[in-house]
């Protein structure tokens, strides 16, 4: 089986090797894993923005075990802290879409805004965090109440990381040489690092 594209791996548990790759029609943008130990109950998550789903796979067999309804042109997804459900970024719907693992059901859709793109979740799991190119906004939502914080970040934020046990969230930028620091329970900016080497990308966050 092969893959006909895979980008921005989102995070990995156990050690996985890629001696088998996994068919699909479609393109398949960012990989989220949940396990129990290194193998068993492993599954990889992975969205397919050209057919709007999403497909769960079992890493031990490399098997297709479940196919998701997503939003429109899903890319970036995490799992909650809790374990229970995946939050998907769908790009050209401006969507959150948070997917229950029980039922393989949407149970909620949030609209964000125009091209969202970054997404990642606080250290205390209750506030996701939506970076929106379009509107140069970034987003902190609580996907219990659907209150909405916003922050203005100019220009163009793009990928962001919730540095574990800091309290703060990486913001970097699609047009300019800048990594915005930022205070994840007030959404302050707290700082702005300069870049030597033009705009970043994705950021790797290692303890």
């Amino acid at each position: 089986m092969k893959v006909r594209e895979l980008a921005h791996l989102a995070g990995v548990t156990a050690d996985i090797n890629m001696k088998r790759s996994l068919s699909m029609a479609a393109t398949a943008v960012v990989i989220a894993l949940s396990a129990q130990s290194a193998w068993a109950g492993l599954t990889v998550y992975i969205p397919l923005g050209a057919a709007n789903k999403l497909i769960a796979v079992d890493a031990a067999s490399n098997r297709i075990t479940a196919t998701y309804d997503t939003g429109a042109s899903p890319e970036h997804i995490l799992l909650a802290r809790d374990g229970k459900r995946l939050y998907v970024a769908n790009a050209r719907s401006g969507t959150i879409s948070a997917v229950s693992l029980a039922t393989g059901k949407v149970e909620r859709d949030y609209l964000v805004g125009k091209r969202l793109h970054g997404l990642d979740i606080s250290d205390d799991g209750r506030q996701l965090f939506v970076s929106l190119i379009a509107e140069n906004q970034l987003v902190g939502l609580d996907p219990d109440t659907d209150l909405r914080r916003v922050l203005a970040l100019a220009t163009a934020p793009y990928r962001l990381g919730a540095v574990r046990g800091t309290g703060k969230l990486y913001v970097s930028s699609r047009k300019e040489a800048t990594i915005w620091v930022v205070d994840q329970t007030s959404l302050e900016l707290l700082d702005t690092i300069t870049l030597p080497g033009g705009e970043g990308h994705q950021l790797a966050i290692v303890p």
